[in-house]
C-alpha cells in the first residue's frame, strides 16, 4: 500500500516542478559538455589571418635535428609546402595580368557561376566549372598583392593559385614568353600544371581534407585516365556540402553557413545565394558525371521537401545591392549555369533510372525524355546560344542525341519513328555548331567533347549515306557531305594548342575515311538501281561502315603508314544498345563501326 502511495505521489508532480528540474538538467549538461570540449584539441576552420597558428604550432624540443626530409617530417611539412608554393608566384604586375586574363578569357566566360570561395575557384569536374565571386575575388587579390612576401604567408590563403594555372593555359606561347622571360620554353609548357600542383599543396596546408569548409575541388586533366580522380573529387565536394548543410537550405537564408571562412566578409544575402549556386553546381555534376545508375549522391536531396531552392537569377554585382530584385529568367546571368544545370541533372537521373536494371528506354520513354529536356532548353536565355557557355547547350543536345540514336534508322522507313531521325540530325548539327565557337580556343575544348563531335559526325554520315542510296538531288547530297567535312575542320585546326592532339588526329583520320568512302559510294551510285522512296538496304549500309573500319585498320598496318599507330576503333563504341548496366564512361568512350545493328535493329533487321 505504501509503495502504491509513493508511486502516486511521484506521478502527481506538478508541471512547474518538472520544468524546473528539466532546466537544471540542461544547465548541468551544458556545464559538463563545456569541460569535455576543453579536453578536445580543435583548431577550428582556417580563416584569413590564422595561417600563422597552423605554421607556428609548438613542437616538443628535439635533442638533435630530424634526419627526415622536410617533405616527410610532420612538423615542417606544411611550412615546406607553403615555401614551395610561394617560390612559383609571379611578380605583382604579372599576377594582376593573369588574373584579368582569366576573368576576361574563354575559360571563365565559358562556364561561370559565382561564389566567394575563400580566395579560390571551384573546379567540380572534368568540365571547367568555376564558382567565383568576382568583386570579392578582385578585392582580395589586390590586398594580397600589396602585402610583403613574408606577410602573405601568414595573412592569405593562397589556394586561388589555380586561377593562374588556367590563365596561363589560355595564353598564346608568345604572350607567355613575354610574361615569363626567364623561363625556358619547356618550363612555360609545364607552368599550368605547376600552378595547379602549387594550389593543391596550398589546400593541404589549409587542412581542407579534415576541416569541413567551403574550399575548392578542382580537376586539371585532359584525358579519360583522369576521370576516376575527377569523380573522387566530386564525391568529396558533395560530402563537404552535406556536412555544411548546403543540401538542405530550402528557402531559409539563416541556414547558410554564415560562419564559414569563405563568407567572413560577406553579407547573409551573398552567403545564401553563393551557397545555393555551389550546391546546384554540384547537383548538376552529380546528375551528369559518369557513374552507374543509382549511384547519385544528391538524387533525393535535390527533390526532397528540404531541398535547397534554385539560386536567384542574379549577377555578381547584384548581390552587393540590397535593392536589386531577381532578373527575368530569359536574361543570362552568373546564376544561369547552376540553375539550368541542376534542372538538367534531375532529368538525366530520371532517364538513367529507367535503364537501371539492364533495360533500355522504350520509344515512348525517349519521347518523354526529349520533352523534359526541351523544357530545360526553354530555360536557357537566348544570349547563351551565341556565347562560349554554349558548352552547356551542347551537353543537353548530346544527351538527346544519345537517347534518339537507337531509333534514328527506323525513321527513314517508318513515319512513327521519324521524330528520332529528325532529332538525331538536329542535335548533331547543334553540337558541331556549338563546338565551332571554341575554335579560337582549342585548349578549352574538353577531351570528352571530342567524343560528342565524333558521335555527331557519325549521325551526319549516316544521313549522308542514306541520301546517296536514295538518289537525292546532287545539291542535297552535297550539303549533307558539307556537314561532315565541317566536323573534320574542327579536328585539324589549331592542333598546336590542342590539349589532346593524339585523340584529335585519330578522330580526323576516322572522318577522312568516312568522307572518302562516302565519295566513292556517291560515284558508284549511278551504276546501281535507285531506292528512292523505298527503305534503304541495311546490309549495304552496314557494309559501308565495315569497309571504313577495315580500311583504317589496313592503313594502320601498312608499311607505308608513317603515322605509326593503328587507329584504336574500340575506344569509341557508342552505339551498343546493351550498355545500361555499365557506367556511362564505357558508353562514352567506345566505338564500333558495326553500329547499324546496334541501333535497335537497324533498318529492317529483326529485333532480338
Amino acid at each position: 500500500m505504501g509503495g502504491s502511495e509513493t508511486a502516486g505521489d511521484l506521478n502527481s508532480v506538478s508541471p512547474t516542478f518538472e520544468n524546473a528540474h528539466n532546466d537544471l538538467d540542461k544547465q548541468l549538461e551544458y556545464s559538463v559538455s563545456m569541460l569535455e570540449d576543453l579536453a578536445e584539441v580543435t583548431e577550428g576552420r582556417i580563416r584569413p589571418g590564422s595561417m600563422s597558428r597552423t605554421l607556428t604550432t609548438s613542437q616538443p624540443a628535439q635533442s638533435q635535428p630530424s634526419r627526415l626530409p622536410h617533405l616527410l617530417e610532420v612538423s615542417s611539412r606544411r611550412t615546406y609546402l607553403l615555401d614551395r608554393v610561394y617560390e612559383i608566384l609571379p611578380v605583382r604586375q604579372t599576377l594582376q595580368h593573369l588574373i584579368r586574363r582569366y576573368i576576361d578569357g574563354g575559360i571563365h566566360r565559358g562556364w561561370h557561376a559565382s561564389s566567394k570561395q575563400n580566395h579560390v575557384p571551384t573546379y567540380l569536374s572534368i568540365r571547367t566549372l568555376q564558382v567565383l565571386h568576382i568583386p570579392s575575388f578582385l578585392k582580395e587579390c589586390e590586398s594580397f598583392s600589396l602585402l610583403e612576401p613574408d606577410t602573405r604567408k601568414v595573412e592569405t590563403d593562397p589556394a586561388w593559385i589555380a586561377v593562374l594555372a588556367h590563365a596561363v593555359r589560355d595564353l598564346s606561347n608568345d604572350e607567355n614568353r613575354s610574361l615569363f622571360p626567364s623561363y625556358s620554353s619547356e618550363d612555360i609548357m609545364q607552368l599550368p600544371l605547376a600552378f595547379y600542383q602549387a594550389s593543391m599543396m596550398a589546400l593541404e596546408v589549409g587542412k581542407c581534407d579534415v576541416v569541413p569548409q567551403i574550399r575548392h575541388i578542382q580537376h586539371f586533366g585532359s584525358g579519360p585516365e583522369d576521370s576516376n580522380a575527377c569523380r573522387r573529387l566530386l564525391s568529396s565536394g558533395i560530402l563537404t556540402a552535406e556536412w555544411l548543410g548546403l543540401d538542405q537550405l530550402a528557402s531559409d537564408p539563416l541556414k547558410a553557413p554564415l560562419n564559414d571562412p569563405a563568407f567572413s566578409n560577406a553579407s547573409p544575402r551573398v552567403a545564401f545565394e553563393m551557397s545555393k549556386r555551389l550546391y546546384h553546381f554540384q547537383a548538376f555534376m552529380d546528375g551528369t558525371a559518369w557513374r552507374k545508375p543509382g549511384q547519385w549522391c544528391l538524387a533525393q536531396a535535390t527533390t526532397g521537401a528540404l531541398a535547397t531552392e534554385l539560386p536567384q537569377n542574379l549577377n555578381d554585382e547584384d548581390l552587393l545591392d540590397v535593392s536589386q530584385v531577381e532578373r527575368p529568367s530569359i536574361e543570362f546571368t552568373h546564376s544561369t549555369v547552376p540553375r539550368v544545370g541542376s534542372l538538367m541533372g534531375i532529368q538525366v537521373r530520371k532517364y538513367m533510372q529507367a535503364c537501371q536494371h539492364g533495360g533500355e528506354m522504350t520509344y515512348p520513354q525517349v519521347l518523354q525524355f526529349d520533352a523534359a529536356m526541351r523544357r530545360v532548353l526553354d530555360q536557357l536565355p537566348s544570349p547563351l546560344i551565341a556565347s562560349l557557355s554554349r558548352e552547356g547547350l551542347n551537353c543537353i543536345h548530346n544527351r538527346l542525341l544519345r537517347a534518339h540514336r537507337r531509333f534514328m534508322m527506323r525513321g527513314y522507313s517508318d513515319d512513327g519513328y521519324q521524330e528520332s531521325t529528325l532529332r538525331s540530325i538536329e542535335c548533331a548539327k547543334s553540337v558541331v555548331a556549338g563546338q565551332r565557337i571554341l575554335t579560337p580556343w582549342p585548349a578549352l575544348r574538353p577531351w570528352f567533347s571530342k567524343a560528342w563531335i565524333l558521335r555527331a559526325a557519325l549521325v551526319l554520315t549516316v544521313d549522308w549515306a542514306v541520301s546517296i542510296d536514295r538518289a537525292h538531288p546532287a545539291e542535297l547530297v552535297a550539303s549533307k557531305r558539307l556537314y561532315v567535312s565541317e566536323v573534320l575542320d574542327l579536328f585539324i585546326e589549331s592542333q598546336a594548342q590542342d590539349n589532346r592532339p593524339d585523340m584529335s588526329a585519330q578522330c580526323a583520320r576516322i572522318i577522312e575515311a568516312l568522307l572518302n568512302a562516302g565519295d566513292q559510294r556517291a560515284a558508284l551510285r549511278p551504276l546501281k538501281p535507285s531506292c528512292d522512296g523505298a527503305s534503304p538496304q541495311a546490309k549495304e549500309i552496314q557494309i559501308f561502315f565495315d569497309g571504313v573500319s577495315a580500311s583504317l585498320l589496313l592503313d594502320g598496318a601498312s608499311p607505308q603508314n608513317t603515322g605509326g599507330e593503328v587507329p584504336d576503333l574500340s575506344i569509341f563504341n557508342w552505339f551498343q544498345s546493351n550498355n545500361s548496366g555499365t557506367s556511362e564512361q564505357s558508353d562514352e568512350m567506345s566505338f564500333n563501326f558495326s553500329m547499324i545493328d546496334a541501333w535497335d535493329g537497324g533498318y529492317n533487321a529483326p529485333i532480338e
